[in-house]
Formats: C-alpha cells, sequence, structure tokens
C-alpha cells in the first residue's frame, strides 16, 4: 500500500520570473513534488513534477487523488508500476 502525501498548496508560480510568472491550478505536495492541472490525464491521475522558480520537469511517476467528501482531494497516492503500465497499454 503506498503513502498518501498532503497537499500543501493548491496552486503554484508558473513561467519565468520577472517575465510572464502567473500562478496557475495545480497542487503542491507534502515531499515537494507537484502536480498540474494540465498535466491530468483521461483516468484521473497527475503526472508528477519536479521544479524550481515556475518551471517543471515530469518525474515519471503518477498520482491518484485522494477526495474528501466534499470531492475536494486533501491528498495524492502515488500510483503503483503496475497500475501506470496498465493505463499506458490502454491508450
Amino acid at each position: 500500500m503506498s503513502k498518501d502525501f498532503k497537499v500543501v498548496a493548491y496552486e503554484l508560480p508558473y513561467g519565468y520570473p520577472k517575465k510572464n510568472r502567473r500562478m496557475i491550478p495545480g497542487y503542491v505536495l507534502e515531499d515537494g513534488v507537484v502536480l498540474l492541472e494540465s498535466e491530468k490525464d483521461e483516468d484521473g491521475s497527475y503526472k508528477g513534477g519536479a521544479g524550481m522558480d515556475g518551471m517543471y520537469l515530469q518525474t515519471g511517476r503518477r498520482y491518484t487523488p485522494v477526495f474528501n467528501d466534499n470531492n475536494i482531494p486533501l491528498a495524492f497516492a502515488l500510483a503503483s508500476d503496475h497500475e501506470c503500465h496498465r493505463q499506458y497499454l490502454r491508450r
């Protein structure tokens, strides 16, 4: 069973500093991984990313949301390699 990572922020800075920096929808997890709303797939999983200064690189890991009763994601679980492989094969 995978650990759930709590959401610590619901938006994040995006773009070059002092140029076109803006806040965009997404999630910052307690371990520092970022999940951009634009990187959500049709199955509802998110591609994890790591970044600095508003620029993000994909980590190759997928995360699935853990919702509260109001359908708000409070945490994300790291998807297993098996789940990711199965989702990839469905495409």
